[in-house]
């Protein structure tokens, strides 16, 4: 199956989920599109860059000029649409800033307590354009130690929301969003990239190891923040055991 055919099949998958998951939980299947988006994205990357020589700087021209046009029109269409009462998402913000910052990527809250920009499936973007910003600064790196680089970058990023996201105070939602386990979708494109290249053909072995490492990373986070859960519950129990305890000595 080419890539063509396997964005086709997330572009539907998640269309599916969001007009059609009040209908049958069997539609819920179409969130996991928005992941093969991520990790299509990641192989293309790979693919297209290896064993050229890619200025950051025209890296980052080409991909805004691709992405942000269609993007900022159907934002501004939104706003418009909102503006007249003609249609009116339940996420829309009012706010001229948070409009702003929707149209530079930036993620950020909205009046109603939401992460989401003015389109509000332009949250995917967000991460995209991150990706494509890391991406893009490390083409200034030699072209063996830019998957090792990314690795490390996201892998820490990922292992830093797994640990201490729940921790954080409030106003640093951007550190959230961006230490997301979503970003361990874009590193295993790139580790399948670098294995089997945009056709799907080739193999080089080393990068499976990032593939395997991003892989078990993606499943350990969600994991590790339901132990932290359980943990933090029982320590609850125990001090309200405790204090229970000391009232009816008491």
């Amino acid at each position: 199956m080419s890539l063509q055919y396997l964005r086709a099949l997330a572009a539907v998958g998640v269309v599916l989920f969001h007009q059609f998951q009040s209908v049958s939980p069997i539609f819920t299947v179409g969130r996991y599109g928005v992941g093969l988006f991520f990790v299509i994205s990641g192989i293309i990357m790979v693919s297209l860059t290896e064993g050229r020589s890619i200025r950051p700087l025209n890296f980052f021209v080409d991909r805004l000029t691709r992405v942000a046009p269609m993007y900022w029109l159907a934002t501004f269409v939104t706003s418009a649409l909102a503006a007249v009462g003609i249609y009116m998402p339940s996420t829309y913000s009012h706010g001229v800033v948070h409009l702003i910052l929707s149209c530079l990527f930036i993620p950020a809250l909205n009046e109603h307590g939401a992460m989401m920009p003015t389109l509000f499936i332009g949250w995917t973007l967000n991460y995209e354009m991150f990706f494509y910003l890391v991406f893009g600064i490390l083409l200034a790196v030699r072209g063996s130690y830019r998957l090792i680089l990314l690795s490390a970058i996201f892998l820490a990023l990922a292992s830093f929301g797994a640990s201490f996201g729940a921790m954080l105070p409030q106003g640093v939602d951007a550190v959230r969003f961006y230490t997301s386990p979503y970003l361990l979708e874009f590193l295993a494109g790139c580790c399948l990239g670098s294995i089997f290249g945009i056709s799907l053909t080739k193999f080089r072995p080393w990068p499976a190891l990032g593939l395997g490492v991003a892989i078990y990373r993606f499943v350990e986070v969600p994991l590790t923040k339901r132990i932290r859960k359980a943990i933090d519950s029982w320590q609850g129990m125990a001090e309200s055991s405790r204090k229970a305890a000391a009232t009816a000595r008491v």
